[in-house]
């Protein structure tokens, strides 16, 4: 059941942080576009924050319409938890009329047809129980495919129960009762630590304490 997907969310992270994906040559990048809703477009959101010092210029599409700044130099990653939602097949079927990098995630689904056709750059994700439950690990698979993008390197996340011996620049992902917290540690102090941006995604339960959708 979906509480003891939760339990398991610290594997889950492991397992498509260090799987061996087939990486896109990506050259001059300055533009990335996530395209996702619900759960598929919190992902979006999560990076939005990481890359919010950077230079890269970061679009998130809730909808049905790519920005007018797609060109050459833009990677649109599009990700649809069941591989079905309307909204994200949209995006998908405009962004391969695009010049620019596509990239697609889903259990499967349409959007995993449509990318095989399409010979586009396709990862399938195993699907925990709900959308809401499969958030992390889309979310590490996706870390891992952008590595060479996203200013956050391997070394820079630790995949633990607890933070042992934290190191200013890390991302920390805390497993609270009722919601996650995704941050990049900014202060140490003492064996404690501040973190900086924050996304927080809320787990719901029912009165009897029992992770709901």
């Amino acid at each position: 059941n979906m509480h003891k997907v939760y339990d398991n969310w610290p594997e889950i992270a492991k397992e498509y942080f260090s799987k061996t994906f087939s990486k896109i040559e990506i050259r001059d990048i300055d533009h990335i576009v996530f395209a996702g809703m619900g759960g598929s477009g919190a992902i979006g959101d999560v990076f939005s924050s990481i890359l919010s010092k950077t230079d890269m210029h970061v679009s998130i599409v809730k909808g049905y319409e790519l920005p007018k700044t797609v060109d050459k130099n833009t990677v649109i990653v599009t990700t649809s938890i069941s591989g079905n939602t309307t909204e994200t097949l949209s995006i998908l079927d405009s962004a391969e009329k695009t010049n620019g990098k596509v990239i697609a995630l889903s259990s499967g689904g349409q959007m995993e047809e449509f990318s095989k056709k399409k010979k586009m750059d396709f990862y399938k994700i195993k699907k925990e129980h709900s959308p809401r439950a499969s958030f992390l690990g889309f979310l590490y698979a996706l870390l891992n495919v952008l590595e060479d993008i996203v200013p956050v390197k391997k070394e820079d996340i630790k995949v633990v129960d607890a933070p042992n011996n934290p190191q200013v620049g890390e991302i920390v992902v805390e497993i609270w009762p009722h919601e996650i917290v995704i941050a990049r540690i900014r202060t140490i102090r003492g064996e404690s630590f501040i973190s900086g941006t924050e996304f927080t995604l809320e787990l719901k339960s029912d009165e009897q304490g029992t992770y709901i959708e």
